[in-house]
C-alpha cells in the first residue's frame, strides 16, 4: 500500500531538503514582488485573532478580497516559459517570476505582468 511519504511531492519535499541542508540549492535570477495590507495587524491584534470577530466584522471577507485581486497567477506554469509563484502570510502577498527560461519569455506578456502587478497594487490602495 502507498504511503504518504511515497508521493511525488513528499518526495520533491525531501529533495529540495536535502539540498538546502547540504547547501546545494540551485539559485536563478528572478523577479519578485510584496504586497502589504496596511493596518491589517492591527485589525487582527485589536480582534484578539478571534476568527469568529473578524468574520462578523467583515474582516475575513475583506482579506479574502485582498487575496482575489493580488494572490492571482499572471503567468501559469506551462514549462518551460517563466511562471509566477504566490506565497500568501495572513495580509502579504508575496511573488515571484523564476527567469530560468527567460528566452522564452514574450515582452508583451511581461509587460502585461508588471501593468497588472502595478494596477493591483494601486486598486489595493
Amino acid at each position: 500500500m502507498p504511503q504518504p511519504s511515497d508521493s511525488k511531492k513528499f518526495l520533491g519535499y525531501q529533495k529540495w531538503r536535502d539540498e538546502s541542508e547540504n547547501q546545494k540549492l540551485k539559485t536563478s535570477s528572478c523577479i519578485a514582488t510584496w504586497t502589504d495590507v496596511c493596518g491589517f495587524g492591527n485589525l487582527l491584534q485589536k480582534n484578539n485573532w478571534d476568527l469568529n470577530k473578524l468574520q462578523d466584522e467583515r474582516i475575513v471577507h475583506l482579506l479574502n478580497e485582498v487575496y482575489t485581486i493580488a494572490g492571482r497567477v499572471f503567468l501559469p506554469n506551462v514549462a518551460p516559459l517563466p511562471s509566477d509563484r504566490i506565497i500568501v502570510l495572513n495580509d502579504e502577498i508575496a511573488k515571484t517570476v523564476d527567469l530560468e527560461y527567460k528566452s522564452y519569455l514574450n515582452g508583451y506578456v511581461f509587460l502585461f505582468f508588471i501593468r497588472d502587478t502595478i494596477i493591483n497594487h494601486h486598486i489595493l490602495l
